[in-house]
């Protein structure tokens, strides 16, 4: 699909929602959403990637899947380390490189954090139906699946 050349008012609409759910991510930043890991919002990322990971995760596939440069994930790997959320253990396949996993403490971490947020959309969104709700969800995933993937496509030469 294509926006006609003279909807831009359509545009603006898609480029406001947008805006608008960024800063909505933002405003959950501030909040105790992240008191569960630390206070740190990536950290909900980071620990969300390693624990879907069934063998755990080398840094290097976690920048490729956070979009975040290596050194990045690396420091936040250490923090998460830190805070006793996530273990590094020796690669068996590669004995020079180290496997990260989720420790108790991380998944119970993650786990409070995905309680709280199902706690928010319940209270936020609880004049929403069903079919609503499951509306928005399939159009969120959609939405951010083709526009990862036009992006993808567009940073490769």
């Amino acid at each position: 699909m294509q926006l006609p050349p003279d909807d831009g008012a359509l545009a603006d609409d898609l480029r406001d929602g947008l805006r608008g759910l960024l800063k909505t991510m933002r405003l959950l930043r501030g909040l105790s959403a992240f008191k569960h890991v630390g206070g740190h919002a990536g950290m909900v990322a980071l620990l969300s990637a390693i624990g879907e990971a069934p063998n755990g995760s080398h840094v290097k596939d976690l920048a490729a899947d956070l979009v975040l440069d290596a050194s990045t994930v690396s420091r936040s790997v250490s923090a998460a380390v830190a805070f006793g959320f996530v273990e590094r253990a020796a690669d068996p396949a590669d004995k020079r490189a180290c496997v990260l996993r989720l420790t108790d403490a991380g998944r119970a971490a993650l786990d409070a954090t995905h309680d709280w947020y199902e706690d928010l959309f319940a209270s936020a969104l609880g004049t929403w139906d069903r079919a609503e709700l499951t509306a928005l969800a399939r159009s969120l995933n959609r939405l951010t699946g083709d526009l990862t993937n036009h992006l993808e496509r567009q940073r490769t030469p």
